[in-house]
């Protein structure tokens, strides 16, 4: 039994090691390369893979796997790269400006030279030229005194900014909040959160300890951190407890297992 199940596994081990293997040599890229080798190394690994699955000798169809693993694994790997050197690039040119079309996915908290903000990136582009930015970035707005002048979180917005790499993490900076356009208001779950959010303060009213129950409920059921003051969210964090503070899948899990209880003790 264990000899057939090695057996069978071997076809995924030698994929996945050659995926790690094509992966890691890609980091080594210096330049981008042309985007034709991405195709060419991914065509090359779909291929492999097509003999390997069709191979009866079992060793040859292992190093076909494995091929077709470094192939793939290095299309991918050259692809991101090449991404990320041309991002690299961009950062490095002081007046490079990109224009960001965003979804604001959080609230706004302060920063050293204003406020930021988590972001869902759609389109970026420096003037003619298309570029792939990661899935998600924190969008930086400097000279900002406020938060509560900035567009809410769900909010589709456009903004002029500036790229910074900071150990291979971006960061999208704006000189100033009037480089911001708002597209689209809240809409949907954005929107709903929103108003969740209102009527947890409006419920708690002047009471302090209310308020920074609603706070926390905020935070927790909503995910409106910023919604708790930046020296209480450093308490959390110098006390170990900051992750009590997101949405985890312990949490949900609890919840579903309350529910779960309470149905059950009403007969269902």
């Amino acid at each position: 039994m264990t000899d057939g199940r090695t057996a069978a596994l071997g076809p995924l081990w030698a994929l996945a090691l050659g995926a790690a293997l094509g992966a890691a040599g890609a980091l080594g890229c210096v330049t981008p390369g042309p985007s034709w080798l991405h195709w060419l190394l991914a065509v090359s690994g779909g291929v492999a893979a097509l003999m390997a699955a069709r191979d009866r000798w079992a060793r040859r169809a292992l190093v076909l796997w494995l091929l077709a693993g470094a192939a793939l694994g290095g299309a991918r790997g050259a692809a991101g790269e090449a991404d990320h050197l041309q991002i690299a690039a961009l950062a490095r040119r002081a007046n490079a400006a990109v224009r960001i079309d965003a979804t604001l996915s959080s609230g706004w908290e302060p920063s050293r030279w204003g406020a930021r903000v988590q972001a869902v990136i759609h389109r970026a582009s420096h003037g003619s030229v298309r570029l792939r930015l990661p899935r998600r970035a924190v969008i930086e707005i400097r000279g900002v005194g406020a938060a509560g002048a900035l567009p809410p979180p769900g909010s589709r917005i456009e903004v002029l900014a500036k790229l910074r790499m900071r150990q291979r993490r971006l960061l999208l900076v704006a000189s100033s909040p009037r480089l911001i356009d708002v597209t689209s208001p809240p809409r949907g779950l954005a929107a709903l959160r929103a108003r969740l959010a209102a009527s947890l303060f409006e419920a708690a009213g002047t009471n302090v300890r209310r308020i920074r129950a609603a706070e926390f409920a905020a935070a927790l059921a909503l995910g409106r951190r910023d919604l708790i003051p930046a020296e209480r969210r450093e308490r959390w964090r110098r006390s170990g407890l900051a992750h009590l503070l997101a949405v985890s899948g312990l949490h949900v899990g609890v919840a579903a297992g309350l529910v779960w209880l309470v149905a059950l003790l009403l007969g269902a």
